[in-house]
């Protein structure tokens, strides 16, 4: 009964930030809650792969495991968990037009769907989805891939380091030129 509780409290989560996403989408409040944008976005989604984050992750798992019986499981719920407040900053991710962008709009496109269908979506329970430390270091992956994809076409020399600040005046500048309409966001 705990579990059926505890699945539907998610499934519930999951569903209101689904319709504010919708909300905000189609009614375009001024500002994002999570970032909008190309750069904005993958700098915000990178900060979720510090060491403190993945900290986070085992402190989930240790004290899961006790509740769900196994380690494997508890390291997935974990990853899940992470994801729901790290793939936030996915979903007003923007590409830019243009045939020279398919490229990356489709790796945009990748990044946005594996990392809110780990996050928000309900295939880890419907499916029994488990979530490894490999799903995690492929988001980060990718994001790197798309960052790399831009910096050759922009002739730029932009790293997201963990440990470092962002230059958001820079990003959203660069994400204009792309023609796209960024805003840092409240979070």
């Amino acid at each position: 009964m705990k579990k059926i509780r505890v699945n539907l409290q998610g499934l519930i989560v999951n569903l209101v930030k689904f319709y504010q996403h919708l909300i905000n989408k189609y009614f375009k409040k001024e500002k994002s809650e999570f970032g909008r944008g190309l750069l904005v976005c993958l700098a915000k989604f990178h900060q979720h792969f510090s060491p403190e984050y993945f900290e986070i992750i085992n402190t989930y798992k240790e004290a899961l495991s006790s509740y769900r019986g196994d380690e494997g499981g508890a390291l997935s719920r974990g990853i899940t968990l992470w994801a729901n407040g790290a793939s936030d900053h996915l979903y007003d991710i923007e590409a830019p037009g243009g045939k020279e962008w398919e490229e990356v709009r489709q790796k945009v496109k990748e990044l946005q769907d594996s990392g809110l269908e780990m996050g928000h979506g309900i295939a880890s329970y419907t499916k029994n989805i488990i979530y490894a430390l490999e799903d995690v270091e492929r988001l980060r992956e990718l994001t790197e891939e798309i960052l790399t994809a831009v910096n050759n076409k922009l002739k730029l020399n932009l790293h997201f380091e963990e440990s470092q600040e962002p230059d958001i005046k820079m990003l959203i500048r660069i994400d204009k030129k792309l023609g796209l309409k960024p805003n840092w966001g409240e979070w």
